[in-house]
């Protein structure tokens, strides 16, 4: 029967838009959409990357909603890549309601971790495949013993009449495929979590699948094929990629359950504190005299206003919101900021040295294309262009052009 394999990858964690812009991608409930579409015989798999980076500021947040969703979702099979492995309790989290499979882990905690899982689309027999889990960074053997493992398991699925191997390789640490033994065949597909573009490997099929492929969902089309002796196998074609672009409503259900997650959780996340202003800082009003000009283009610009959208929509207090809405964030020794909204010190540096020499003492501007680039990121500033956005704020006596802009 033909089927979709249907796959994800790199959510970290990324459970919702933060909605700083109206142009963010991505989130479980758009995903969760575009799955409920995809109807049919499928089989559904995670290559990886699923849960935040353990130094995020709200990572007691992210992981919640994370497992809440992975565990209503209904995968088929998730691969246990570097980022998850190194989080042990969370992982072993994931497990109690995924099917993980991690070749050569055997288990997370109390919980059995098999090399791989046998799985048929749903609502049919047949075909079957064999989905392993391939890294060698999340196993507990070397890459040589990793290697020889597969080489003997690939053989015994095969025996339990699986028509076909897809391995989730996990290819983040090296930057490039591990070696995936001898076994594999035509008709065998390799999803590369952090591996390079689609590529063929001694006939099997490989399919790169970014880091950051978390604001997308992968659709491969199989067609069981028989061979000249009788045996089967799967052709597969070139993967669907569909954006979870901001045109795509989120699911309502899983809407819901983030939000009722979050209001479990955000309780619980510390409050960032507001600090005393240090000694060298002067604050943006005391430009204002000799700047007027560059002081009325910034008290213009969304910068001078960056704390608002964060009281209007209850995450003030949030410690993953106000780094890019404050000046003077600090994670130690006290989670706070000095000051709310983007203000002059934030690009120029620490001025009252300046104000107090009148101006003889210069301020340093710090590199704009890497100081802007800190907030306005892929995920919560995605249609940010810096020659753009530069010509917005652009300011004082001899305002630099875009062009000139390092």
């Amino acid at each position: 029967m033909p089927f979709r394999l249907v796959y994800t990858a790199g959510t970290h964690g990324y459970a919702e838009p933060c909605g700083c812009s109206t142009m963010q991608t991505g989130g479980l409930a758009r995903r969760a959409t575009i799955l409920a579409e995809l109807t049919g015989p499928r089989i559904l798999l995670d290559a990886g990357g699923i849960l935040p980076p353990a130094e995020h500021l709200a990572y007691a947040l992210r992981k919640s909603q994370t497992l809440a969703y992975y565990a209503a979702a209904g995968y088929d099979v998730a691969s246990l890549a570097a980022d998850d492995a190194a989080q042990v309790e969370a992982a072993a989290e994931l497990a109690r309601s995924v099917p993980l499979v991690c070749l050569g882990r055997e288990s997370l905690g109390a919980i059995p971790v098999p090399d791989y899982r046998l799985v048929r689309p749903q609502g049919a027999d047949r075909p079957v495949l064999a989905v392993f889990g391939y890294g060698v960074t999340s196993s507990a053997l070397s890459a040589e013993a990793l290697a020889r493992r597969l080489d003997t398991q690939i053989p015994a699925a095969r025996s339990q009449a699986a028509d076909a191997i897809v391995v989730l390789a996990d290819a983040t640490v090296a930057g490039e495929l591990p070696d995936l033994g001898a076994e594999l065949r035509v008709g065998d597909l390799v999803l590369a979590y952090g591996g390079a573009s689609v590529t063929l490997l001694s006939g099997v099929e490989v399919v790169g699948v970014p880091r950051d492929f978390g604001d997308r969902v992968g659709v491969i089309a199989a067609t069981p094929v028989t061979r000249a002796g009788g045996s089967s196998t799967l052709r597969w074609s070139p993967p669907q990629i569909i954006a979870l672009g901001a045109e795509v409503a989120g699911d309502e259900a899983t809407r819901d359950l983030l939000v009722r997650t979050a209001d479990a959780v955000v309780p619980t996340l510390p409050k960032p504190a507001v600090l005393a202003r240090p000694a060298g800082m002067a604050g943006s009003p005391a430009c204002a005299g000799c700047h007027a000009s560059a002081f009325a283009t910034w008290s213009a610009s969304k910068h001078a206003t960056a704390f608002t959208p964060l009281v209007e929509k209850g995450k003030s207090t949030r410690p993953d919101c106000v780094p890019c809405h404050t000046i003077g964030f600090s994670r130690s020794p006290v989670l706070g900021y000095v000051a709310e909204n983007v203000q002059c010190e934030t690009c120029h540096g620490l001025g009252a040295d300046h104000v107090s020499s009148g101006g003889k003492t210069l301020t340093v501007l710090r590199e704009p294309r890497a100081l802007c680039g800190g907030c306005h990121d892929k995920a919560e500033s995605p249609e940010f262009y810096f020659p753009t956005y530069w010509r917005t704020i652009e300011h004082g006596r001899e305002a630099p052009k875009a062009a000139d802009v390092p």
